[in-house]
């Protein structure tokens, strides 16, 4: 394991992250792939100023912000003099994790950035939801169904946040959570435990893992009447309306209409 270099010095930072230097080489090679893609897409200017914000807002956000933290428990004995002080009072040490999630989210930023240009001063945060609109503007917003069937897809969700499932009468629809950012929307939108600083994020990892199905009955206008939970082999664990309350007796028709088609009453 590879620590910093500078032995007698703490790197100016707000948390005890002990692989700066992994975050340094991280953003070099993103600014070298940004040098590559100014030239090929003849926009030499609008590569500097992300390189500019890649080396200083985003360095930053990484150092002190982004929250795919890891926690340190044992350091080597060669490790920084920082580092062996902030063990020695009992503080945090904290790895910044740059797995793939993370790469895409860059990757995603800079086709953004490219397309648009670079704001000043725009934070990491915001320039994400920026990169999202931006994503959704730009993509069909038409759902289908395994078996032909299409629908219109309105609201704020995009194609890579939802599946639709099923058509149900009066424009209704029924729709799979696909990612992360859907599942926290639904949470705003009903008010439930969806939301990122609720359970959606542990929802969201269970999904992942194949062991829940997270879907939601739309409106035609894209407004979800009520949010579920299904288990892998089909039990529906949770139906809930707004706030997590049983849903609004003008929708009972919708969510029978759903069970009877899913087969989950007679």
């Amino acid at each position: 394991m590879r620590f910093l270099k500078q032995v007698n010095r703490r790197p100016i930072c707000a948390r005890n992250v002990v692989n700066v230097d992994e975050i340094e080489k991280e953003i070099q090679e993103f600014v070298k792939k940004v040098k590559d893609d100014g030239e090929v897409l003849e926009k030499v200017d609008t590569a500097k100023k992300i390189e500019q914000w890649l080396t200083s807002t985003f360095r930053k956000y990484l150092i002190n912000q982004h929250d795919e933290l890891q926690p340190v428990r044992t350091i080597p004995a060669d490790a920084p003099d920082w580092m062996k002080k902030a063990k020695e009072e009992g503080k945090e040490l904290d790895r910044v994790m740059l797995g793939s999630k993370l790469k895409n989210q860059i990757g995603h930023l800079l086709d953004w950035m490219f397309a648009e240009g670079v704001p000043n001063r725009l934070s990491v945060p915001d320039a994400l939801k920026h990169a999202d609109e931006w994503t959704i503007r730009k993509e069909p917003k038409v759902l289908k169904t395994d078996d032909g069937e299409e629908i219109a897809l309105t609201g704020k969700d995009g194609p890579r946040d939802v599946e639709l499932q099923m058509k149900l009468s009066d424009g209704h629809y029924v729709v799979l959570f696909t990612s992360e950012k859907g599942v926290f929307r639904e949470g705003e939108q009903m008010d439930n435990c969806m939301k990122k600083d609720r359970a959606g994020k542990d929802y969201w990892k269970k999904a992942q893992a194949g062991k829940i199905h997270l879907m939601s009955i739309r409106q035609a206008d894209g407004k979800s009447i009520g949010s579920f939970e299904i288990a892998a082999d089909g039990e529906i664990l949770q139906m809930k309306g707004y706030n997590n309350a049983p849903m609004a007796a003008e929708f009972h028709k919708y969510l029978i209409e759903f069970l009877r088609k899913s087969g989950a009453v007679d």
